[in-house]
């Protein structure tokens, strides 16, 4: 079921319906001096809103009135008592058991009043925007949503990368064991990831960090430049470098030999670029500040591999940035419009054959999937199946949008899912420097039915004089038949 067919029904259950009390009907003025000043009971009943005087009269916003849950100004209140934290989220938990009894046992409860409740609670515990919730409602069934609301509010595991260039993992370890450190081994899609569990570790405090052992980076990002496949003498740029995590990985596939550009808009994340070089015994990069919206008017030259890993909304690193949970859906798309000038300056700045890797910390369908199948339009460049199969598939449909079928090459992410922070990536390869208009593909698209058109023509006129030659052999052949028939029933009665 999806928002929209929510909010047809029943909106007199939507958390809609008002009522307003006076807090002299509910305060009895005997009792407001027979507390015990020194007692916790007494205490809270002075911090309380009715003995402050917040509101005079506040108004009462129905959740769920046959159960009489309401909230307000203050909070959420269940039969006129504040509901805590580990109320609303019993609740929760409550109600997607709920859910899953009305579909066995057919109880009467429609499933929209159950949702509705939900999405609420969804808002007000884990402090996300109505249009969020809403936004993310499109994107997970209401269970699924919960898991990624829950999920992504928990406290993340630490993630290193080891640099190869000064140290190799196992070592790494057994150094940070040795500092009562509790780590783990990364999975076997690369050698250079190190997980540790402890999130109070100050990891970034330790003088093996400052010696440039290794570089707090997630699991997720180090996804992106093992798709570009890296080969020594190839040219490789990124585009929006900062903070520096990427760009040194790829030095450190390269082994220091050959190039790498770095480029980011903001001057003192390029110090941080280069702070990080520095520290990790990188010399084979190049740091650039130039706006990525008009790089080529700086960049002459054509690349073999780019990684885009571009400014987007963050709405897949809630946990590390919590004001990416109130986006509104106008900066969402304001966003996508400047990612896809992006991916198309990547493309100009890549060399036939070349390969750009597109990837976001976002979850939102029009900074990636729509992204990409704009330029999939708009360029001659094809999508390619990713190496790591870590993963879902793209979303070829989204709302009334249908995109194209090669969008499920993409990767989607989930930290739910997946144990690695939510991420998108997209694998393209560079096949010409065509550019495409509306009006090039509508002719093509004309051409393409004419031709079928014709074909269809040509083989109904060949069909058609194949016929008439099969008739007219199969014609002479009856003829010949019979007049040998004859000749041969004349010879049998001569002898």
């Amino acid at each position: 079921m999806s928002y929209d067919d929510l909010a047809s029904q029943h909106e007199d259950d939507k958390y809609n319906e008002e009522e307003t009390f006076n807090e002299d009907d509910n305060y009895n003025e005997e009792n407001k001096y027979n507390d015990d000043e020194g007692s916790d009971e007494g205490y809270m009943k002075k911090i309380d809103g009715k003995s402050l005087g917040l509101t005079k009269r506040m108004k009462k916003i129905y959740i769920n009135k046959k159960e009489n849950i309401y909230h307000n100004q203050i909070g959420v209140y269940k039969n006129d008592k504040l509901m805590k934290n580990e109320d609303i989220e019993d609740r929760m938990k409550y109600l997607l058991i709920l859910l899953n009894d009305t579909k066995k046992n057919n109880i009467k409860i429609e499933r929209s009043t159950i949702i509705n409740e939900l999405l609420f609670y969804y808002t007000y515990y884990y402090e996300y925007s109505k249009e969020m919730i809403k936004y993310l409602y499109y994107i997970f069934d209401i269970k699924e949503l919960y898991l990624f609301l829950e999920i992504n509010n928990m406290p993340k595991e630490i993630h290193l990368r080891t640099n190869t260039l000064k140290i190799t993992r196992n070592n790494l370890m057994k150094i940070l064991k040795n500092q009562n450190v509790s780590v783990q081994e990364g999975e076997s899609w690369n050698h250079v990831g190190i997980t540790i569990k402890d999130v109070n570790t100050n990891v970034g405090s330790l003088n093996e960090y400052l010696y440039g052992y290794y570089i707090i980076q997630s699991s997720s990002s180090l996804m992106p430049v093992l798709e570009l496949n890296i080969q020594e003498d190839d040219m490789v740029l990124d585009m929006c470098a900062a903070p520096g995590g990427k760009c040194t990985f790829m030095c450190t596939l390269k082994k220091n030999r050959g190039v790498v550009y770095a480029n980011d808009i903001n001057k003192l994340r390029c110090k941080a670029i280069e702070a990080h070089a520095s520290r990790m015994g990188i010399n084979n990069l190049i740091v650039t500040c130039i706006d990525a919206l008009k790089i080529q008017k700086h960049l002459t030259f054509q690349f073999d591999k780019i990684l885009l890993d571009a400014p987007c909304s963050g709405t897949g690193v809630v946990n590390k940035n919590k004001t990416a949970r109130r986006k509104t859906i106008k900066e969402i798309r304001d966003l996508a419009q400047k990612q896809k000038i992006l991916l198309n300056n990547a493309i100009n700045l890549l060399k036939n054959g070349g390969i750009v890797v597109y990837s976001t910390c976002s979850i939102s369908v029009e900074e990636n999937e729509q992204v990409i199948n704009y330029i999939l339009k708009k360029r001659d460049v094809n999508l390619l199946p990713t190496n790591i199969n870590i993963g879902d598939p793209g979303i070829t449909q989204y709302r009334k949008k249908q995109f194209s079928s090669k969008i499920s090459l993409c990767k989607r992410i989930y930290l739910h899912k997946h144990n690695h922070d939510n991420f998108f990536i997209a694998k393209l390869i560079k096949r010409s420097d065509a550019v495409f208009t509306n009006k090039d593909k509508n002719s093509n698209e004309k051409k393409k039915n004419k031709d079928k058109g014709k074909k269809k023509k040509y083989k109904y006129i060949f069909l058609n004089t194949f016929s008439n030659y099969l008739f007219y052999v199969i014609k002479n052949l009856h003829i010949e038949l019979c007049f040998y028939d004859i000749l041969f029933t004349k010879k049998e009665k001569l002898m």
